[in-house]
């Protein structure tokens, strides 16, 4: 996959380079506009310096392993349904908004619920006195 955005980047910073070039060349003289060659030669570096950087920026964060994961462990943690589960919808534990299962069935907005696992970025949820039954 680098050597693949290798490429389109030198490809895209050819043709940047060569509007740079058009836009001294034509664009500028046409509207009265004379800059010197030492000019063009500078703008075209620090054009091809920002595109270097770009692409390392560009590259070094794709290919970072994303790492989602919850703050500590939330299985104890109670809260109450804000979208009924069925067994899907969303809970507030702790004053923040979760996606959450309800493995038992349909729980219905405002009721208490109690985590007791976790599953990705997903909350196992019972109501509260039915903690027992845990993945």
């Amino acid at each position: 996959m680098f050597k693949e955005r290798a490429v389109i980047a030198v490809i895209s910073n050819i043709l940047e380079e060569g509007a740079i070039y058009a836009i001294w060349r034509w664009v500028l003289p046409y509207c009265g506009i004379s800059l010197p060659v030492s000019v063009l030669v500078g703008a075209m570096a620090l054009w091809l310096v920002y595109s270097i950087a770009t692409f390392w920026v560009v590259s070094w964060s794709l290919s970072r392993k994303n790492t989602f994961y919850l703050p500590g462990t939330m299985v104890g943690s109670r809260g109450r349904v804000v979208v009924p589960l069925t067994p899907e919808g969303v809970v507030k534990i702790k004053g923040e908004i979760w996606g959450a299962t309800a493995p038992e069935g349909e729980i219905d907005r405002g009721e208490e619920v109690t985590v007791i696992g976790e599953e990705g970025l997903k909350l196992i949820v019972a109501r509260k006195g039915r903690e027992t039954g845990c993945r």
